[in-house]
């Protein structure tokens, strides 16, 4: 486990998972929860945890979103109005056409700043039978 206690909550981007995961991961192994997790973030994670914090900033800018929607954005990307829509839709309010394009306009300069791919580690069991087999 990283922390004993919460300190605070926040939410964080699953390209900020990442880069926390792949931070933790060269100090020390990670638990099996945590490797998951961190597949998976790798997987899924549409932009860099740099790109992620700078959307999340001016997204707040905007009057209507909490940190939790910004959040929830950033982790789906919406290419379009309807999908932002369908994002949105739990929420108690409903954009207007101008906060709409503005907030697809944040993202769509985010999601050009794609996440560095890192090497993938080969696990130890792999190489140690293609060490016997050799």
């Amino acid at each position: 486990m990283i922390g004993r206690y919460i300190d605070s909550v926040k939410p964080v981007s699953i390209a900020e998972v990442r880069e926390l995961l792949e931070a933790e991961k060269e100090t020390r192994e990670l638990s099996f929860e945590q490797q998951m997790t961190l597949d998976y973030a790798q997987k899924v994670s549409k932009t860099s945890a740099k790109a992620a914090k700078a959307m999340e900033k001016e997204l707040i800018k905007i009057e209507k979103l909490t940190p939790e929607v910004a959040t929830k954005l950033i982790d789906m990307l919406p290419a379009n109005k309807e999908q932002l829509t369908a994002i949105v839709s739990k929420e108690r309010y409903t954009l207007t056409d101008k906060e709409a394009t503005q907030i697809l306009g944040i993202l769509k300069k985010g999601a050009d700043k794609p996440p560095t791919p890192k090497k993938a580690e080969k696990p130890a069991e792999e190489e140690a039978e293609k060490e016997e087999t050799s």
